[in-house]
């Protein structure tokens, strides 16, 4: 007895009828998900631009994109990599945005949205993807709490909250970067805690043997692994915005907006118009 291939998923988000899989509460993309005009299927030790960039570790996942931890050979650095699905590859204003900032103040925008190194195309099963290089970053403004000190074991009934000082400072960089870009004719489209995220200490230095992901656990471990060790939570701490897929120019905002439901802003719910204003 033999058993055939599974047929080849359809071009476009998939009906109740058509699912392939079981709906699984997990925090990693739709598998669904993958499916020709849909994410690019990556592999830990998989090799991007002719050799140039090695996946040891993912990151995350979002609406439009997976985020991967890859070595770049070489300049001997590591970076996030982070490619989007590929019905919207073409049609993404986040590189222009990006390069534009790049080109206007790149220390400044340094400082505050995390910088574009690289891009390039990838074509897979799935269709042509664009890859963004970043610097690599720690984990966001919403999930980092999570993981402080004081927190950890955390005790029945314990409320989990930013200390004072350290959500004050949160919130004066995030508002330093949205200045930015708004100063520059730009708003983020998709500003909340899961796309404010804090700067890592160097890890440029350290072995790959310490940043690769551990392909040795249950097949249940499937959640996004950031790099929580290695992130800088002290007193002097730094945060940037990031995910500019949502990102326009005032003068040629979206049709639809990208903020979530239960974080946009009374006038964007109302209809009165978008321009800067969903972002605050």
């Amino acid at each position: 007895m033999t058993a055939s291939p599974p047929p080849t998923p359809p071009s476009r988000p998939v009906r109740d009828d058509e699912r392939r899989l079981h709906t699984i509460n997990l925090p990693c993309e739709w598998l669904e998900d993958y499916r020709p005009g849909g994410c690019h299927p990556v592999h830990l030790g998989d090799s991007f631009k002719d050799g140039q960039y090695k996946v040891i570790r993912k990151l995350g996942d979002g609406s439009y994109s997976t985020v991967w931890l890859a070595l770049d050979l070489s300049n001997c650095k590591y970076v996030a990599m982070k490619i989007l699905v590929s019905d919207i590859s073409a049609s993404t204003n986040e590189v222009q945005i990006l390069r534009q900032l790049n080109g206007i103040a790149p220390a400044q925008g340094a400082r505050h949205v995390t910088q574009l190194l690289d891009e390039f195309e990838h074509s897979g099963p799935n269709g042509i993807h664009k890859c963004l290089v970043f610097e690599p970053m720690g984990p966001s403004v919403y999930s980092m709490v999570e993981e402080l000190p004081q927190f950890n074991p955390r005790k029945w009934g314990m409320k989990v909250r930013y200390p004072p000082q350290m959500a004050r400072s949160i919130l004066k960089q995030s508002l330093q970067g949205l200045e930015f870009l708004h100063g520059n004719g730009i708003a983020h489209g998709d500003f909340q805690p899961g796309n404010i995220l804090f700067a890592l200490n160097n890890i440029d230095s350290k072995p790959e043997d310490v940043l690769r992901q551990r392909e040795d656990v249950q097949a249940m471990s499937i959640s996004d692994t950031p790099l929580v060790r290695f992130t800088s939570y002290a007193e002097d701490f730094k945060i940037k915005l990031s995910d500019m897929g949502g990102a326009y120019f005032f003068t040629n905002p979206p049709k639809k907006p990208l903020v979530p439901l239960g974080l946009r802003a009374p006038e964007l719910i109302l209809g009165d118009g978008r321009n800067n204003t969903p972002d605050v």
